[in-house]
């Protein structure tokens, strides 16, 4: 997973070859590295592998630190997902999302965001909107600045968090879908105990 936002951790026994796997920022500790896969690789594309052949021997169980505010961890979970789908055992692995809050003093009054990111950066945020539109294009991903909002996300958080407690990872998963592509296409408040409601 590339960009600013997201970090994330695998559990479970160790293993005993490394996956390329990059996080440009680091979140909670890493725990024990995974141990379910034990690949045998052979290397020679570009990328350094041409073919991994994998034998799950346990549950495998990603954690993904990431903010439905943060336009690098929307992008960044379609490029996991992406990857995950084309990993031999991947629809055995089991991803479960943590709170992390990219702002954590905005408050749930919203405002534009196009304002809240003219405040951080200045004559600079056409550049930087742009560069982040079209990298979300290219995983088939819509953002539009001009409708999303600026505000705490808390309640996202919980809604997530109930979601995983009382429905399992795979409704979790979907409903951290919903909840990127309402703040960042749709421009819904999702501060807004009405939306909340609705949704759940």
């Amino acid at each position: 997973v590339s960009g600013p936002g997201a970090a994330f951790q695998t559990t479970g026994p160790s293993h005993d070859s490394k996956l390329p796997v990059r996080c440009d920022r680091v979140g909670p500790p890493r725990g024990e590295r995974n141990s379910a896969l034990r690949p045998t690789v052979h290397r020679g594309d570009a990328c350094g592998f041409n073919e991994v052949r994998s034998r799950v021997t346990a549950p495998i169980s990603i954690d993904i630190w990431s903010d439905v505010a943060c336009p690098w961890c929307y992008i960044g979970k379609a490029r996991f997902e992406r990857a995950l789908a084309a990993f031999p055992g991947g629809a055995g692995v089991e991803v479960v999302y943590r709170p992390y809050q990219l702002d954590p003093s905005l408050p749930d009054t919203p405002r534009p965001l196009k304002d809240q990111l003219v405040d951080k950066f200045g004559p600079r945020v056409e550049a930087v909107t742009r560069q982040v539109t079209a990298a979300a294009a290219g995983e088939g991903l819509d953002l539009r600045f001009d409708r999303a909002q600026a505000v705490n996300t808390l309640i996202a958080h919980r809604l997530l968090r109930l979601a995983e407690r009382a429905y399992g990872p795979e409704v979790q998963r979907a409903l951290a879908e919903k909840l990127f592509g309402d703040h960042f296409t749709t421009g819904s408040n999702i501060a807004h105990p009405a939306w909340a409601t609705d949704l759940s």
